[in-house]
Formats: structure tokens, sequence, C-alpha cells
């Protein structure tokens, strides 16, 4: 009986070492099991796991959790890069507390075939990150260009935004001053005398936006982004 006991023991102290030193590693294989799962696909991914005591890690706990990856691609999304870090984490129930994060070089496809390249940074709960899109002046008026000549038929001489939401053309020697605004389905509207175009289809990001701010550097576009998601 006592060398029966003794090997139980024995046992349980192997498999709480094995989750003391080995849980982490194990979980980051499983979180990029879960990843690939979700559809997210990469050049390079690498998982970390932190979590005190390391053997909470066998009952799916983690702390902290920070991915990174290059030539990203997920639910719509294809970037250049991503930084990522998951707070609070339950692996089992595929939730996380808090996110913070950003994916770099975003590509959206423009009408006039040459891709515009933007920033999407997000930070709050998991589910419903508070996230901004940056897209550069010269990108967003080009964008804005174009559609007014696909939409009016007629080419902008010029196109400038202007703080807080607003979008000046001119065109055949007439200046025209219009409004940004963001339609219920996420798209970038401008309404002008002339008539109203869409500058840009945010629906291609997996983000419920919410409004949008002309600024110094270019276009910013607000809205809640779901990266808990990528847990499955």
């Amino acid at each position: 009986m006592k060398g029966c006991l003794f090997v139980l023991i024995l046992g349980v102290g192997v498999l709480a070492a094995v989750a003391w030193f080995g849980g982490p590693p194990i979980a980051g294989a499983v979180v990029t099991t879960t990843l690939t799962a979700s559809g997210l696909t990469a050049a390079t991914l690498e998982v970390d796991v932190e979590t005190d005591p390391p053997i909470a890690v066998a009952v799916g706990r983690v702390d902290r959790l920070t991915i990174t990856g290059s030539d990203v691609a997920w639910n719509d999304i294809t970037a250049s890069s991503m930084d990522l870090e998951l707070s609070h984490v339950d692996l089992l129930g595929r939730t996380a507390d808090e996110a913070e994060g950003r994916f770099v070089d975003v590509v959206i496809e423009a009408p006039d075939g040459e891709p515009v390249l933007v920033d999407v940074a997000f930070a709050g709960p998991a589910d419903s990150a508070a996230t901004s899109v940056a897209i550069d002046r010269a990108s967003a008026e080009r964008l804005a260009a174009g559609a007014f000549e696909a939409e009016l038929g007629i080419a902008p001489d010029t196109v400038a935004l202007v703080s807080p939401d607003l979008i000046r053309v001119t065109a055949a020697g007439q200046s025209v001053e219009g409004r940004l605004g963001v339609t219920p389905r996420g798209a970038i509207e401008a309404t002008t005398p002339l008539g109203t175009f869409e500058v840009l289809d945010a629906g291609g990001l997996p983000l419920e936006v919410s409004d949008l701010t002309v600024g110094p550097t270019g276009l910013e576009i607000r809205g809640l982004l779901d990266i808990s998601s990528l847990l499955g």
C-alpha cells in the first residue's frame, strides 16, 4: 500500500513539474494551433506565454499572451506585420479581458488598382477594442479624387481634406465643399452639392466603424474591433 501511495505521489509530482516548467511552451503551441484554425496565416509567428504560477496553464489560465508575426493575413486583413498583447486569457473558454496592439501596412484595395496601406491600432476590451485606422493624407485625397470622378464623371483638379470632417474639391474652375461621414455599413462617404460619393469601403476590415476625423497627417477612422475572435 505504501509503495502504491509513493508511486501516486511521485506521479502527481512529475505531472506538476511538467505543468510548471513545460506549461508555457505547451500553451504557446496550443495558441499557435488555435490562431491557425481561426484563419490566421503568417510568414513568421511567435507566441510568448506568461503566467504566475506557471502551473495555472494546466487549467487554461494565462496572465499575458504576446503574439508577433510578419506577412500576416486574417479576417480580410493583410498586413506586413502584427503585434498583439492579450491579458487575462482563458485558453479553454477562448476569451481574453484586454487587448492592445497594431497591424502595420494593412492593404486596402482602391478603385484605381493601386492599394492603399494603412495602420490599424487598437486597445481596450478584447471583444470590442477601441480601434483607429490611419490613412495618410496623400492616399486619402487620391481615393477621394478617384471616387469623385467615378461617381460624378468629372475629373477634379484638386481634392483637399479639411479638419475636422470636410472635403474640398476643385473642378472645371469651380470649388465645392462637402462633408465626410460614415454609412451604416461602415463606408466612408462624401456629401457635396454636386452629389454623394463613396470615398472608401471600410467593410473590408473586421471593424465596426463609428466616426472619422481629418487631422494634420490625414484621415483617421475610428471604431471597435473584436480581436478576441483570433482565439477561435
